[in-house]
């Protein structure tokens, strides 16, 4: 008995290559769609993730507009003359390191004689970035050699890091803002040889804001650096006013990111 001739299927072809072109068709509006996304929704959507804000390319030139043109020599007008005094800090540094025409960076000193020189928003950083922006590097340096000036003087150099709150809080803004600290504290260390010993860093996180969180001038203001110098003199007026002493003895030689005053 003869076998049946086998049926032809050539249009099988045809199938598979209507697949791929539907394939191929799919690919292409995926493509035609990304390359048309909403920046502010991508923004958002990264954000949900990383509970951190995300940058843009705007905010990044807006930064560099506001520090590009920083220049040290040209801040406050200028005094060579290093200080040869704690009393004397405070003039030399918002002289030569204070910038109030753009407010980036401010000098303040207590009745007590403690100084402090606050590094506003992103002066120091780039968002999100704890490496220290190359054209800052010469105002740490100001600082840096007039606290070498007068090492002999000194009783501690605290290096505080703020960070702002966006609504989201979890523990990147204690690692942001100790690593900012920390970083600051380390190239004044290392580059203008202070004794380690005189060196604190604490990182707030998000806590102590001076600004409205709720507002992006006051995002700005809560973002910050603040480089606290304790002369002896005031240590011991400190100390004798309100009992508290800052006792090294008590916590590790290499530091530990607690700060040396009891509440």
């Amino acid at each position: 008995m003869k076998k049946k001739p086998r049926e032809s299927h050539g249009g099988n072809w045809m199938d598979t290559y209507g697949d791929m072109v539907t394939l191929l068709l799919c690919f292409f509006v995926l493509l035609f769609s990304m390359s048309t996304v909403n920046e502010e929704k991508l923004m958002a959507f990264i954000q949900s993730f990383s509970g951190r804000t995300v940058a843009t390319e705007d905010d990044i030139i807006a930064n560099n507009s506001q520090i590009g043109d920083l220049n040290p020599d040209n801040s406050g007008g200028g005094n060579d003359e290093l200080p040869q005094s704690i009393g004397d800090l405070a003039n030399y540094l918002q002289e030569n390191v204070a910038d109030p025409s753009k407010g980036t960076i401010s000098v303040s000193e207590d009745a007590d004689g403690t100084v402090h020189v606050t590094f506003m928003d992103n002066t120091l950083f780039d968002p999100n970035r704890y490496t220290i922006r190359a054209e800052t590097k010469p105002y740490l340096d100001l600082l840096g050699k007039a606290l070498k000036n007068v090492e002999g003087q000194l009783y501690m150099i605290e290096t505080a890091g703020y960070v702002a709150d966006t609504g989201i809080r979890n523990s990147e803004d204690w690692h942001l803002s100790s690593n900012r600290a920390a970083a600051v504290a380390s190239y004044i260390w290392a580059n203008h040889k202070l004794p380690y010993e005189l060196m604190v860093t604490i990182g707030h996180g998000a806590n102590d804001p001076i600004g409205d969180n709720k507002t992006e001038e006051g995002r700005k203001k809560n973002r910050r650096v603040v480089v606290t110098i304790v002369g002896k003199d005031t240590a011991a007026l400190q100390q004798a006013a309100s009992g508290q002493n800052y006792d090294k003895t008590k916590y590790p030689a290499s530091g530990n990111g607690v700060s040396p005053y009891k509440d």
